[in-house]
């Protein structure tokens, strides 16, 4: 089962968006060790890091590149945040998977009966909490590609050649 957490940590200067993930990574920049009690306390992966910095810096690194983390990815929503997914590939993509990045197995196909026609274009837009996704798209003759942690805040866009 998948499971996003919003973690609003209260701290004198207001409340900070936080994401729990499995991985301890103490250089990170945004490492937010304050939020580490929350996250074990809920059962969640225990390491917290400031999703605002996140946005700047990336998700932890053991969370960065193929495969990704098992870290559960949160923020808080209300940016516009959507996968724009340019067909370049010379055949249609029957297949579109987003998922916020460390969920442990994939979100559903995000084009349902729909196809992206080579040389067309398909934006996906979310809701829910946090930026940073995975993306995996696949065509019938069985191509497959991935572009894992990035961040959809503001837009992303990849242009599959």
């Amino acid at each position: 089962m998948r499971s996003i957490v919003l973690l609003t940590l209260f701290l004198l200067a207001g409340p900070v968006a936080a994401s729990c993930f499995a991985v301890l990574d103490n250089g990170h920049p945004c490492r937010y060790p304050q939020g580490d009690a929350w996250c074990a306390s809920k059962g969640r992966a225990p390491f917290a890091y400031a999703d605002t910095c996140m946005q700047s810096h990336g998700p932890p690194r053991a969370n960065r590149g193929a495969g990704g983390g098992k870290g559960v990815t949160t923020a808080i929503s209300g940016d516009n945040k959507f996968v724009l997914i340019r067909n370049l590939t010379g055949e249609q993509i029957s297949w579109l998977y987003v998922t916020p990045t460390g969920e442990p197995s994939w979100e559903p196909d995000r084009l349902g009966d729909s196809v992206i026609p080579a040389g067309n274009q398909f934006r996906w837009s979310f809701d829910w909490p946090g930026c940073f996704v995975d993306v995996r798209v696949e065509t019938p003759s069985g191509r497959k590609a991935e572009q894992i942690g990035v961040d959809a805040c503001g837009g992303f866009t990849w242009t599959l050649k």
